[in-house]
């Protein structure tokens, strides 16, 4: 696996976080909605494909139940990102959720560049 992958993760984490710092900085602006929800959906969307052409390419022969564990870790990561996000809704509203999705982001960030140096698939 060439190192392409590991900048486009990059990018797409990065592209995550300036979603919400554009919907921090844009709250009442519609514009800023939309350029905020393609930002993130561009980069969630991205990094799902990128993670799973890095999951495939692992054991070929073990694909589907690769892909069942990065799902179910997907799904769980999504509701448990939502349940926190609506708890943060009910006490501190729309800032509490772009809270919630700054941190979550900068973790997602933090945990790539940090542990991604050791992932031999990605080193070449």
């Amino acid at each position: 696996m060439t190192g392409w992958i590991r900048k486009l993760i990059t990018i797409t984490c990065l592209m995550t976080l300036a979603a919400w710092l554009v919907f921090g900085f844009s709250a009442a602006s519609m514009a800023g909605l939309v350029i905020g929800v393609v930002l993130l959906d561009l980069g969630l969307q991205s990094m799902h494909i990128a993670n799973q052409t890095i999951i495939f390419a692992l054991h070929p022969e073990a694909r589907n139940r690769l892909n069942t564990v990065y799902m179910v870790s997907y799904f769980i990561g999504g509701a448990s990102g939502t349940y926190i996000a609506g708890q943060a809704w009910t006490i501190w509203q729309w800032n509490g959720v772009v809270a919630v999705g700054l941190v979550l982001s900068l973790l997602t960030v933090a945990v790539h560049l940090l542990g991604g140096k050791k992932s031999k698939h990605l080193a070449k």
